[in-house]
């Protein structure tokens, strides 16, 4: 509970640089107080599934234990855009990825400090999973 842990993928910002778009970082507030993870099989039979099929094997809890998720209010929040520059080769089109996922895992951080009491989150700290993995 005291933690939010987002795993920031890239597949859309490549997508986005390929095209030619901004970025939009974007944090909804409330979410994780909607439902919650249970997990539904043992660890090693759920760490095979993830690993061969890569798929999740949990449930999802909400409201009186059932997967209605509860009534609880959601907050979005939307930082500045980042632009994306068109990158002539393969090798600039990664520099350029890395680049706007830095900046858009900036964003992110920046616009959830800046409203995470706002919003009943300022006991719980941001954590990308990427960071999480590599310091553990």
């Amino acid at each position: 509970r005291g933690v939010v842990r987002l795993r920031t993928r890239t597949g859309f910002i490549r997508l986005a640089v390929r095209s030619g778009v901004p970025v939009l970082p974007m944090f909804v507030f409330g979410e994780l107080d909607a439902v919650e993870a249970v997990r539904l099989l043992p660890r090693p039979l759920a760490s095979w599934l993830k690993r061969t099929l890569r798929a999740s094997s949990n449930g999802f809890v909400g409201r009186y234990g059932t997967p209605v998720p509860r009534r609880v209010p959601f907050n979005l929040v939307i930082g500045d855009p980042i632009a994306t520059a068109a990158a002539p080769s393969a090798a600039a089109t990664d520099a350029e990825v890395a680049r706007v996922h830095s900046l858009y895992r900036a964003e992110l951080s920046r616009i959830y400090h800046e409203h995470r009491d706002a919003f009943g989150y300022g006991g719980r700290e941001l954590v990308f999973a990427n960071e999480d993995l590599a310091a553990g």
